[in-house]
């Protein structure tokens, strides 16, 4: 019988940054500062949740991108064009200078931020009226909100930024017989593309279909993807290419996962273990865990997509 195991992880809620990660002195501007005219310059800094639980997130990596959209705090569901906008680079890890000279500066009131990312160096996807353009499968799409921010006193506007894809993780092991020498390659039939981020919540649009078969990142003896959310009660069919015994052509083996409750869900990280055996593979047991409980980077544990 397949076993759920439910691994919660504690979250500490403090600053993205603290003087040990982050070089704040390479801000060229400081706060308070104004264009001028009135309005008043907004920093920022960002950092991703991660499983070390002595603070609440890592500073994001340098040359990672992400784009910061400010609302007046009484605007909801977020239709219409926000108050400013624009892309930002952290230069330096966890502190981010706005792209080609971009400064927020903003009047003297009170805002609510959101900020998203690709957790990579490419730029987010784009939103209007508070929903983003369709997504794809195989970006960590991050998400994060800064709520009831005064512009004038928004010294530095702090993000920690949330995993809002879903990851499938698959470990193997040998079963009776049977000795893995090398894991070459794995597929999955992974969500259907094109789900919505809501800006407000961060919620993507599950998807209830699957789409066409896409390989998955491989090290060792793990494979891992990630994708979009996903509401689907049937099987998801995955396929590993294994050498074993010391043999000198890989076996094939084509199986499949079932999502716990027919869910993969936003922001959860899902742990599949699989036993090899001589002519199939099995499934016992999966943990659910939260995303911060998953190095991001993908290393040492879990691969590389």
């Amino acid at each position: 019988m397949k076993k759920i195991f439910y691994l919660l992880g504690l979250v500490l809620l403090a600053s993205a940054c603290d003087d040990d990660d982050c070089n704040c002195s390479l801000n060229t501007n400081k706060p308070g500062d104004t264009d001028g005219k009135g309005n008043y310059i907004v920093l920022f800094e960002a950092g991703v949740e991660r499983e070390n639980l002595l603070k609440s997130a890592s500073p994001i990596q340098q040359t990672d991108e992400v784009y910061i959209y400010a609302y007046n705090d009484t605007v909801k569901n977020l239709s219409g064009t926000p108050v400013a906008s624009g892309l930002y680079q952290a230069n330096t890890p966890g502190i981010l200078t706005g792209m080609n000279s971009y400064k927020m500066y903003l009047p003297n009131d009170t805002y609510d931020f959101y900020a998203v990312s690709n957790n990579n160096s490419t730029a987010p996807a784009t939103f209007v009226n508070g929903s983003s353009e369709p997504l794809k499968n195989g970006v960590d799409y991050l998400w994060g909100k800064a709520q009831s921010q005064i512009a004038s006193q928004a010294a530095k506007c702090s993000f920690t930024l949330n995993h809002r894809a879903t990851q499938v993780i698959i470990n193997l092991t040998a079963g009776n017989g049977i000795t893995i020498n090398k894991l070459v390659s794995a597929t999955i039939t992974p969500s259907s593309v094109g789900g919505i981020m809501n800006l407000e919540t961060g919620t993507i649009t599950p998807a209830t279909t699957l789409g066409a078969a896409v390989n998955m990142g491989v090290a060792n003896t793990n494979c891992q993807y990630t994708m979009l959310p996903l509401n689907y009660s049937n099987p998801i069919a995955v396929t590993f290419t294994v050498l074993v015994n010391g043999e000198t052509t890989a076996r094939t083996y084509t199986s499949a996962i079932t999502a716990p409750s027919g869910q993969l869900s936003s922001g959860n990280s899902y742990l599949f273990k699989a036993i090899v055996n001589a002519d199939d593979i099995t499934f016992a047991e999966v943990y659910v865990n939260a995303w911060n409980n998953v190095d991001e980077t993908g290393n040492p544990i879990y691969p590389i997509q």
